[in-house]
């Protein structure tokens, strides 16, 4: 766990549980933390304690996102190509669909009926109660898309690659409003901070900042010894970042 200024981090303390790379990371209304791994595990972190309250375990294969629904739910995805919906009182699964053949990446909610994942290159918009495809943007990067994330006007996507982009999307029309280059690899992970900026993760180590409105990039640093998978900031304004080294790191953001 670090603290963050403009442009230097300080690191906090580390949280170690994981046998294998994670991948997302989420804050429950609880103040409770909640990560993703490799390891086909979820985790469900006291960041009081520093001590792991619980693990799920239902996927058979990498759980690449989560995200928090409504009624104190999860739902998760896997490289096993499903999507798992838990229930966060009873640390139960509730229900999976399956989504074909292919490995799902991330997750977002777009209210209360629609779920998007990203499958391969595309982007999918499924209905939550009919568990049905009702829309796709093909082709939408050059390669893999690893993250996708709903702004807080609810009106438009951002989306990261293997293709080293991260890219704006509108969900009314479909299209890309602007693209952002800077990354040296592939971009793994991204969320939108309080203050409407974009964070980004990569295989280059990095964590970057970037403006929406100005867009362009305001930030960087070496967070890890290895890719950067997952990023999420606390509701006192700490980001976490979390690493295929293993390890999760939480920072502070200070103002110069």
């Amino acid at each position: 766990i670090w603290q963050k200024s403009d442009k230097k981090f300080t690191l906090s303390f580390v949280l170690s549980g994981h046998s294998q790379r994670v991948n997302c990371l989420i804050e429950t209304p609880s103040q409770k933390l909640i990560s993703t791994s490799a390891d086909y595990s979820i985790k469900i972190w006291n960041l009081h304690t520093r001590k792991v309250e619980h693990t799920l375990n239902g996927h058979y294969g990498n759980v690449s996102s989560c995200i928090l629904l409504p009624d104190n739910r999860l739902a998760s995805s896997s490289w096993d190509a499903t999507i798992i919906v838990w229930n966060l009182s009873t640390f139960r699964e509730e229900f999976s669909f399956q989504a074909q053949a292919n490995s799902i990446g991330s997750l977002v909610s777009i209210g209360n009926r629609q779920l998007c994942s990203s499958i391969y290159r595309s982007i999918i918009i499924w209905n939550y109660s009919t568990r049905e495809r009702e829309n796709t943007i093909l082709n939408a990067h050059d390669k893999c898309i690893n993250c996708i994330v709903l702004l807080k006007d609810a009106q438009r996507i951002a989306s990261c690659s293997d293709d080293k982009t991260i890219k704006i999307w509108t969900l009314s029309s479909k299209q890309c409003l602007c693209t952002f280059n800077g990354h040296e690899e592939a971009v793994y992970c991204l969320i939108e901070l309080s203050d409407g900026t974009i964070l980004s993760g990569s295989q280059d180590k990095s964590v970057r900042i970037w403006s929406i409105e100005e867009r362009r990039e305001l930030s960087n640093v070496h967070a890890h010894k290895y890719t950067v998978r997952a990023v999420a900031q606390l509701r006192d304004g700490r980001i976490c970042t979390g690493s295929w080294d293993s390890t999760i790191k939480l920072w502070y953001l200070l103002k110069e």
